[in-house]
């Protein structure tokens, strides 16, 4: 399936001059990518970092994503290209959890792209070349399925990797769901329902992740509540013992 809608006329003109990114806005990305990277705690080489998605293409708003990827043969870390993608995606929701960074309130997200994976976008810059790798056309944008899968696939990863056990767990979903409402609104405001970042929130309803977090949500603030009532219960009953002492010795 490919969704086409026409969009913006220009880049986003708060990271692009035209078509070229902002020279120091790409250095800054490049720092943040090489912090990524040395989280990663691989040895692999980085081929390439690219932003890509709506901020790499006509379909922004002042509420996208800055989609930092950095490119790298998964085969270089592991013949098991199933259990390089878990870790990646791992490393990403950690990342995302320690530091949510942001520019121009808009949310910086990094993940370790495989070389051999396809280009879901029709908008891709090397930050490495500070050249286009894909150039987006002004008057079109393509959205195929392959681009949905992509983005909702580590909020999938995220969300199913969540520890009900977790003393974190409440702030990590509110984390989440901030950043899902960001995604979808992003979408809504530039192109309306066919829209990447709706389409992905849709596709994250309907394989039921969202249902998900609002249960666990639901679960872990009941338990919290079950707790306090239990230590209620307990510290009302150390007192009326303390009284019926004093009584006693009265």
């Amino acid at each position: 399936m490919i969704n086409e809608y026409q969009t913006q006329t220009q880049l986003n003109p708060v990271l692009w001059d035209g078509d070229e990114l902002k020279p120091k806005l790409r250095l800054a990305l490049l720092k943040i990518a090489r912090a990524f990277y040395k989280s990663l705690g691989i040895t692999a080489d980085i081929k390439d970092v690219t932003l890509t998605g709506s901020n790499a293409n006509y379909n922004w708003t002042t509420h996208s994503d800055i989609d930092l990827h950095l490119i790298i043969n998964y085969k270089d870390i592991n013949d098991n290209e199933i259990l390089v993608k878990d870790y990646m995606n791992a490393k990403k929701s950690l990342w995302n959890n320690k530091y949510p960074l942001k520019y121009k309130g808009m949310n910086i997200e990094l993940y370790a792209q495989d070389t051999n994976e396809p280009h879901a976008s029709t908008g891709v810059y090397s930050i490495f070349n500070d050249d286009w790798v894909m150039k987006p056309n002004a008057e079109m944008v393509s959205i195929e399925d392959e681009a949905i899968k992509k983005k909702s696939e580590p909020y999938k990863y995220e969300i199913d990797n969540l520890d009900k056990d977790d003393p974190k767990l409440l702030d990590k979903i509110a984390s989440i769901k901030s950043r899902l409402k960001q995604l979808r609104k992003s979408g809504l405001d530039a192109v309306g329902e066919y829209s990447l970042e709706n389409l992905a929130f849709k596709d994250l309803r309907n394989s039921g992740h969202l249902q998900r977090l609002n249960n666990l949500q639901q679960d872990s603030m009941f338990s919290q509540l079950r707790i306090v009532e239990s230590f209620s219960e307990e510290h009302a009953g150390h007192k009326h013992k303390t009284n019926f002492k004093k009584g006693k010795d009265e």
